[in-house]
């Protein structure tokens, strides 16, 4: 079955069934724009759309076809010259032939009435250039406002209200209104403006497309993003591309660098990084080969100077040049990459180590004993240090 027949016959079957294009694409689970323009022949639907319709719809996809074929057995000379065979079926016949003659006079009765009372409203309107007007269809627009018509002038199209509002100037290939928008062509060239011809995106694109309620748009093979409600998320020439991460935020890449932004356009992360992680609220951020911190708020917590960070509770174990370090989730340093290694010691402190030397620092950070010691221990709430063979005790408290 071609593409037109197709379309044909979808608003045959659709409007017989008394659906709308809106009940035909929910029952198919295909766009309204879609199934608008199989039936205007405005595209050729793939044959897995056309299987999904028919099935949906219960149309034959052959019964054109077969119809087709029953024509095709006498031409339509054959018919037009049995027409006037008055030897079979005559009374028939004399009926169709008075048919056709009645018919034809009143065509020309009113081909002549008709001509008349469009020279009068042509004078009346001083209509001095070529526009023609087209009703154009919309049930999600405002019932209150004035029907939507697409005017015409030479092979440019634009649209107006029927009381005669320009919403858009007679420039445009292409004009398709769709659930309170309009979306323009000029040339190669795509935009969007509202219903009542407040712009959302100028006819200046290469590349328009929508999804849920975000408009994507590319020029000059870059990227940027608005919401239906035309506020500018990414400007244009800003980014190469972008990507939603799931949640609020949205991925950034700018000369091979990557960065976050959240859907107000608020930069998180400026395009100076390799990668970057988004773990616990916060990012980890990576560049050149070293780990960084950041929250969501855009601060840096902690630079990117680390070759290794890992969580740990309410902390960040660091690795620097294979040391060991622990700073806190407010980039305050606790332990820092000095040491060799360190342990809990208790609850409330770390036992450090240095060579062979030993010593103490507390949750804090701050250093209790410096790595001067062969040994230390806690017992009982006090500090049992060992050095050059002589032990002291250091109470705690």
């Amino acid at each position: 079955m071609k593409n037109i027949d197709f379309g044909k016959r979808l608003v045959e079957v659709r409007t017989s069934k008394g659906l709308t294009q809106e009940d035909v694409s929910e029952l198919c689970n295909v766009t309204a724009r879609t199934i608008q323009r199989i039936e205007s022949g405005a595209v050729t639907p793939r044959m897995s759309t056309v299987k999904i319709i028919a099935e949906a719809l219960d149309i034959d996809l052959f019964e054109n076809v077969n119809k087709h074929s029953e024509l095709k057995k006498h031409t339509f000379f054959w018919y037009l010259k049995d027409l006037f065979n008055l030897k079979t079926h005559t009374m028939r016949k004399l009926s169709v032939l008075s048919g056709f003659i009645l018919f034809f006079v009143f065509a020309i009765s009113s081909s002549i009435n008709t001509k008349a009372q469009s020279q009068v409203k042509e004078i009346q309107q001083n209509i001095t250039s070529n526009k023609k007007i087209t009703t154009v269809k919309n049930t999600n627009y405002n019932p209150d406002d004035d029907e939507l018509v697409l005017t015409k002038e030479g092979s440019k199209l634009g649209m107006s209200t029927k009381s005669g509002k320009v919403i858009l100037q007679n420039e445009y290939d292409h004009i398709e209104a769709e659930n309170g928008y309009i979306f323009t062509k000029k040339g190669n060239k795509y935009g969007l403006v509202y219903q009542d011809g407040r712009i959302i995106a100028r006819t200046i694109y290469d590349d328009l497309q929508v999804e849920d309620n975000f408009v994507f748009l590319k020029r000059n093979n870059k990227s940027s993003l608005r919401t239906f409600e035309g506020k500018i998320i990414i400007p244009d020439n800003e980014y190469d591309a972008f990507e939603f991460t799931g949640g609020n935020y949205i991925r950034t890449i700018k000369n091979n660098r990557l960065g976050l932004i959240n859907l107000k356009g608020k930069v998180i992360v400026p395009n100076e990084f390799d990668n970057f992680e988004i773990a616990q609220n916060y990012v980890l951020t990576l560049k050149n080969n070293k780990q960084g911190l950041m929250n969501l708020d855009g601060e840096t917590i902690i630079p990117c100077e680390y070759d290794i960070l890992e969580f740990g509770h309410n902390t960040i174990a660091t690795y620097k040049n294979n040391r060991p370090g622990i700073i806190d989730l407010d980039g305050k340093v606790i332990i820092p990459n000095e040491y060799d290694s360190f342990e809990m010691l208790g609850n409330y402190h770390y036992l450090t180590k240095k060579g062979n030397k030993y010593g103490l620092i507390n949750l804090k950070g701050e250093i209790i004993l410096s790595s001067e010691y062969d040994e230390i221990e806690i017992e009982d709430g006090n500090i049992l240090t060992t050095k050059n063979d002589k032990t002291k005790i250091i109470d705690l408290n």
